[in-house]
C-alpha cells in the first residue's frame, strides 16, 4: 500500500493498494472462474424456480399400506376334541336264561328215557311176578321179596342212569347257549371296537385338514404382509427420487455460487499515526486488519446472498465444513496430501464427493474462507479436478 497526497482533500491522502504479481494472477483468475459460475448459476435460475414451484407429491405413488387385509381368508371350522365312540361295549354274556335252558334240557332228554324205560320196566316185572308164581313161590317168602328187591334196584340204577344222562344233556346244551352268546357278544365288542376306530379316525382327519387350512392361512398372510412392505417400500423409493430430481437444480445452483475467492483489501481512512515510513510492523498489522476485514465482508456478502436465495435451510449445503457432513467416508488421499471424502449433507441430498475444510486449512490456508454462521467454506477451483 503506498498513500500520496490528495489534492482534492487539502490534508488528506490517497491509499493505492497493489498485489504482488502471483496473487493478483490468483485474484484475476480467481474473479473469472467466480464470475464465470455465477454467470452459469443465472442461466440455472429458470431450473431452480421450476424446481421450488413444482410442489412434492405421492401421486402414482403405491398407496402407504398401513395393515394387511385378511378378510379374504377363511378361518376353517374348530378343532375336534371328542368324537361319537360308538355302541357300548357288552361286558356280559346274554340275555339267554341258561339255567332254564338247562332245566329243559335235562327234562327233555329224561323224559324221552323215562317214555322208554316205563313200559319196559312195567312188562319185566310182570313177567318177573309171573315167573316167580309158575315157580310156587308166595308173594310173601323171602324169595319172592329178594327177587322183586333185584329187580327193583336195577330199575332204579337204570333210572339213576337216565338222570344222569338227562344232566349231562342240559348242561351240554347250556354250554351250548353260552358259546352263542359269548359269539355274539365278542361280534359285537369287535363291531363297537372298528366304528371306534373309524370314529377316531375321521376326527383326526377332519383335525388334519384344519391344521393345513390354518398353515395355508397363515401363509397367505405372510405373503400379504411381505406384498404390503414391498409396496410401501417402493414408494419410499419413488417420493426419494422424486426428491432428489427436484433437489438437482438448486444443488447444482448452489454449488456455482459457493465458490470462494481471494480476499481483495480496501481503503481505509488514513491517520498519520499509522503511515509513518519507519513503523514497518504497523503497516504489516495493518495490512492484516484490512485483509481480514475483507475476508469477513465477502465471507458476509455470500452468505447473505445464499440466504435470500434460499430461505428453506439449503445453505448448509454450500460449505464444506466437517460439521455439516455426514456419512463421512475416506476415498484417497492426493499427491499434495489433499484427502478426497464421500459425504452426505446433514440437511439431505445425494450422496456428494469433496474434501473436509479443516483438514484443506493446515494445507493450503488461502483456500478456505468462514462464513458469517462461522461454518467453513473451500474454493474448490485451484484444486483442480479431485
Amino acid at each position: 500500500m503506498s498513500y500520496t497526497p490528495d489534492p482534492n482533500a487539502p490534508g488528506g491522502y490517497t491509499q493505492t493498494t497493489a498485489l504482488s504479481p502471483q496473487e493478483q494472477q490468483t485474484y484475476d483468475l480467481s474473479k473469472q472462474a467466480q464470475n464465470g459460475a455465477l454467470g452459469t448459476a443465472n442461466t440455472q435460475l429458470g431450473r431452480v424456480n421450476d424446481a421450488l414451484a413444482t410442489p412434492l407429491t405421492t401421486t402414482e405413488l403405491p398407496d402407504l399400506q398401513g395393515g394387511v387385509d385378511l378378510s379374504g381368508l377363511r378361518p376353517g371350522q374348530g378343532l375336534q376334541y371328542s368324537f361319537d365312540p360308538g355302541q357300548a361295549v357288552q361286558g356280559h354274556v346274554g340275555p339267554a336264561d341258561l339255567a332254564g335252558a338247562n332245566r329243559q334240557a335235562q327234562d327233555a332228554a329224561y323224559g324221552q328215557a323215562a317214555s322208554r324205560l316205563d313200559p319196559q320196566f312195567s312188562q319185566s316185572e310182570n313177567e318177573l311176578r309171573t315167573k316167580l308164581a309158575n315157580q310156587g313161590l308166595s308173594q310173601n317168602s323171602d324169595a319172592y321179596q329178594t327177587a322183586l328187591e333185584n329187580f327193583g334196584r336195577t330199575r332204579n340204577d337204570a333210572y339213576a342212569t337216565a338222570q344222569r344222562d338227562a344232566v349231562n344233556q342240559g348242561n351240554t346244551a347250556e354250554q351250548m347257549l353260552f358259546g352263542e352268546d359269548l359269539g355274539q357278544g365278542q361280534f359285537a365288542n369287535s363291531a363297537a371296537a372298528q366304528q371306534y376306530a373309524q370314529n377316531q379316525g375321521l376326527a383326526g382327519f377332519n383335525n388334519q385338514t384344519q391344521a393345513q387350512g390354518f398353515g395355508q392361512n397363515a401363509s397367505a398372510a405372510q405373503l400379504a404382509q411381505t406384498n404390503a412392505q414391498l409396496s410401501d417400500q417402493a414408494r419410499q423409493q419413488g417420493l426419494q427420487e422424486r426428491a432428489y430430481i427436484q433437489n438437482e437444480p438448486i444443488n447444482q445452483f448452489t454449488g456455482l455460487l459457493g465458490l470462494g475467492q481471494v480476499a481483495t483489501p480496501t481503503g481505509v481512512q488514513y491517520t498519520p499515526s499509522q503511515v509513518a515510513p519507519t513503523d514497518v510492523v504497523g503497516a504489516n498489522a495493518l495490512s492484516a486488519q484490512v485483509a481480514q476485514a475483507n475476508a469477513n465482508r465477502a465471507a458476509q456478502s455470500q452468505s447473505g446472498l445464499m440466504g435470500g436465495l434460499f430461505s428453506l435451510g439449503s445453505a448448509a449445503l454450500l460449505g464444506s465444513d466437517r460439521r455439516l457432513k455426514t456419512s463421512r467416508r475416506h476415498l484417497r488421499t492426493r499427491k499434495d496430501g489433499v484427502r478426497v471424502w464421500s459425504f452426505r449433507y446433514r440437511a439431505g441430498g445425494p450422496v456428494q464427493i469433496g474434501i473436509m475444510a479443516q483438514e484443506l486449512r493446515k494445507l493450503r490456508p488461502d483456500l478456505v474462507v468462514r462464513r458469517a454462521d462461522g461454518m467453513l467454506a473451500v474454493n474448490y477451483l485451484p484444486l483442480g479436478a479431485l
